[in-house]
């Protein structure tokens, strides 16, 4: 048995997030396998909870702002054809962080 809540849907594609978001939670999109891409650049989120994108196949590339603090651990795990050169992490100061150290390897 998996742990996390059920996926919201394996069909979604895209997102539109509210300038209020400040935190995607754990497990948030796990296995939304059509994901392609998200755009958080408008939004004030400050962390990606644990497994946020788990086995999302076919997400591509991602959008961060300034205000990103933490990622949470496997974040973009099992996420294929993610770019990570789409991720911009040069503000993340988090050199520790699991998720920022694979990223900068394969830059």
């Amino acid at each position: 048995m998996s742990s996390g809540p059920p996926p919201i849907s394996s069909s979604l594609k895209d997102i539109k997030f509210p300038k209020s978001l400040t935190k995607i939670g754990d497990f948030s999109f796990r296995q939304c396998s059509s994901l392609e891409q998200v755009d958080l650049l408008h939004t004030n989120v400050e962390e990606l909870g644990d497994n946020a994108f788990d086995s999302c196949t076919s997400f591509r590339e991602m959008k961060v702002p300034d205000s990103l603090q933490a990622f949470g651990s496997y974040v973009f795990i099992d996420c294929y054809e993610l770019v990570p050169s789409d991720i911009d992490i040069s503000g993340y100061h988090d050199t520790t962080s699991e998720v920022v150290t694979y990223l900068r390897s394969i830059q």
